[in-house]
Formats: structure tokens, C-alpha cells, sequence
């Protein structure tokens, strides 16, 4: 049992080594595109107040067409 044990870890380590050289290539290769938001934070509020505008708008003329 224990053999058994050790290859499933031996296995899954492999899969890390093959996981992780791929997850820092990918970082690399769009680095540009994750610059281009500085500040991710800022640019989620705008979207969200966007949406939300949107959204009272609707139940305005919703209200509206149905008084």
C-alpha cells in the first residue's frame, strides 16, 4: 500500500512540474495585456456603475409603462 502511496505522489509532483513552467509562460506571453489594467480595481467599479445605471434605467421605463 504504501508503494502506492508513493507513486500517486510521485505522479501528482510531475504534474506540478508540468503545470507550473506552463502557468509562468502564459504570465509572460500576455504580461503586456496585464499591464494594460494598472489598476483592475478601478476599472471593475466602472463597469459595475455602468451596469448599475443601466439597471435603474430599466426599472424607470418599467415604472413608467406600467402607472
Amino acid at each position: 500500500m504504501r508503494l502506492t502511496f508513493f507513486a500517486f505522489l510521485l505522479k501528482e509532483n510531475i504534474l506540478y512540474l508540468k503545470l507550473y513552467p506552463r502557468f509562468f509562460k502564459y504570465i509572460y506571453r500576455n504580461l503586456q495585456y496585464i499591464h494594460d489594467f494598472p489598476n483592475i480595481s478601478i476599472v471593475t467599479y466602472n463597469i459595475s456603475t455602468i451596469r448599475q445605471g443601466i439597471s435603474i434605467y430599466r426599472q424607470t421605463l418599467t415604472l413608467k409603462s406600467t402607472l
